[in-house]
């Protein structure tokens, strides 16, 4: 009980003294900053300086310094869909960070990198709003699809359903369907753009596309003979002509993988959302 006692006094004594160092420096203040975490994917902030000391506002939300390197943090959710809540972070750079975090299914981005105490590179410069993505969402799925390139394996199949811009967005409408009797659960939708061609003897040259929202409709499961409409939400880019955009769908337990193949083409015919008859 005393060496408790002992441990807890030193905890609380440490604390206050890394609190006082950050005080000297004169603390700067930087945030809210707007962060989407999962329960099964952790998602790492990476900050110019070591973090000393954090505090999360529900206990639903886990955090971690790395074991390793101390200006890394890792947050993921304890739970599905706990409430909105708030983060604080400290760092020996005398910087407080501060984060307003909710829970997403599909984070936009599971690694964010903080360069400087000056630059707010987790505010993302994204045109619309949730609220215009569900808007947009309904528009999309309002419409009468007409599959545009499709792809099967493992009797599944993925079809690209329509491309739509509006407002320096890109709208990527997908369908899949599963043919085989084996429920196949959804673990993470990629899109990466990839070189068509590559030279014998030298690495792949690959380019992670990141999409800011999406919606699966009616969840991730997928069972037999019951189709699922799929909409991301992409900031605006174009590939050029020797490059592909590979979708990736995997399956989360297991192995099966189907993809698509896009050219650039696909990307500039893309429709404006405006004309989109319902």
């Amino acid at each position: 009980m005393k060496r408790r006692k002992y441990l807890s006094g030193l905890f609380t004594f440490v604390c206050l003294l890394l609190a006082n160092m950050v005080c000297a420096q004169g603390t700067e203040i930087h945030g809210p900053y707007q962060l989407e975490v999962t329960w099964d994917k952790t998602t790492v902030l990476v900050f110019p300086g070591n973090v000393l000391s954090i505090d999360r506002g529900h206990k639903a939300l886990l955090a971690q310094k790395d074991d390793v390197a101390g200006n890394i943090l890792k947050i993921k959710g304890g739970e599905r869909h706990f409430p909105a809540t708030n983060l604080h972070v400290v760092t020996d750079r005398g910087v407080l960070y501060q984060f307003e975090v909710r829970y997403s299914d599909y984070p936009y981005k599971t690694t964010h990198y903080i360069e400087s105490a000056d630059q707010h590179t987790l505010q993302f410069d994204f045109p619309h709003s949730k609220a215009d993505f569900i808007n947009c969402v309904n528009q999309i799925m309002g419409r009468k699809a007409k599959s545009k390139k499709t792809a099967n394996k493992y009797k599944m199949g993925l079809s690209l359903l329509g491309i739509f811009q509006k407002d320096g967005v890109l709208y990527f409408q997908l369908g899949v369907e599963n043919h085989s009797q084996i429920p196949f659960e959804i673990k993470e939708l990629k899109a990466v753009v990839k070189d068509s061609k590559q030279v014998k003897r030298t690495s792949s040259r690959e380019e992670a596309m990141e999409y800011r929202f999406s919606y699966f409709e009616n969840g991730t499961d997928l069972n037999f003979g019951s189709p699922k409409v799929i909409v991301l939400a992409f900031p605006q880019f174009t590939i050029a002509d020797k490059k592909h955009l590979h979708l990736l769908l995997s399956e989360k337990q297991g192995d099966r993988v189907i993809s698509i193949k896009l050219k650039g083409k696909h990307l500039l015919k893309a429709d404006s959302l405006s004309h989109v008859q319902l």
